[in-house]
């Protein structure tokens, strides 16, 4: 049951757990058509949301990414942002200097167009007609959303340059809150999360696609937390709000100290994991 947005498939469905390396996955797995209608000019826009206290924590959020991103990967590198929404990290990158910038979403929001020296594209095959290629592609909670993942991780795999790398953040399937939360587990999101890789199943796809994982770590995030309680505070007094509610921004200062236990316990995959894959 989708709590956010209150989508529903055509059909019912499961999440499955793979027994090998506790991956999750919808079944019956969904066509892309099918998930994109449910994606609105609300989804998850943190731009103009009712909620302004969330609007800023996620403006202070962008700006950190923003920072952390130049100072590994240098001021000028050729980038896309694969999933880039509203365009929120990207103006954080050309402010910092950043001139090789796209930004990839199937939902072109009206904000992008504000976005001056970034070019935008809703179909891979327009990035590979264009000619541009690489030095970073960001995957920040996107690779969950795919209903082509295999033959969209190869398409962006040959996006990159010579030493290039997608670097990305996905929930972590085998967290141990995607079994204490159940139905309630906010890194669920069905139906809109197709699959939730766990580290090790991350590992295996990855060849695959032509890639290898090389590394993971596990952020500090709260969300996780979060969004299950809100999930259950909505079905407790059957709340209708679409999105995030205020009370989720509180729900995330309530539950840091539990996403810091979380870092401390597994610190290479909290209940989200960063990874980074490079051409094998």
């Amino acid at each position: 049951m989708d709590r956010e947005y209150f989508s529903r498939r055509d059909t019912d469905a499961s999440f499955m757990r793979c027994t090998n390396c506790e991956s999750l996955f919808q079944d019956p797995w969904p066509a892309a058509d099918e998930l994109q209608e449910f994606y609105g000019p609300d989804y998850q826009n943190y731009t103009t949301t009712a909620v302004p206290l969330l609007a800023h924590v996620d403006a202070v959020y962008q700006r950190q990414q923003g920072a952390a991103f130049t100072k590994r990967f240098g001021r000028d590198p050729a980038v896309l942002d694969f999933g880039c929404g509203q365009g929120g990290f990207l103006r954080v990158l050309a402010e910092a200097g950043c001139t090789q910038l796209a930004g990839f979403d199937f939902v072109l929001y009206e904000e992008l167009v504000d976005t001056s020296g970034t070019k935008f594209f809703d179909d891979i095959e327009q990035i590979r007609e264009s000619g541009m290629r690489f030095d970073v592609i960001r995957m920040r909670h996107v690779i969950e959303h795919l209903t082509d993942v295999d033959a969209t991780m190869i398409a962006l795999g040959g996006l990159l340059k010579e030493g290039g790398c997608i670097v990305g953040q996905t929930p972590n399937a085998a967290h141990y809150t995607s079994r204490l939360m159940g139905q309630y587990w906010g890194p669920l999101h069905y139906p809109y999360h197709t699959v939730l890789f766990s580290p090790s199943g991350l590992s295996v796809a990855a060849p695959r696609w032509g890639l290898r994982l090389t590394a993971t770590t596990g952020p500090i995030l709260p969300t996780g937390w979060a969004l299950s309680l809100e999930n259950m505070m909505k079905s407790a007094f059957k709340l209708k709000s679409r999105g995030r509610t205020a009370a989720y921004t509180v729900l995330m200062g309530l539950t840091m100290p539990m996403a810091l236990l979380d870092s401390w316990v597994t610190p290479k995959a909290t209940a989200n994991f960063d990874f980074v894959l490079q051409i094998d």
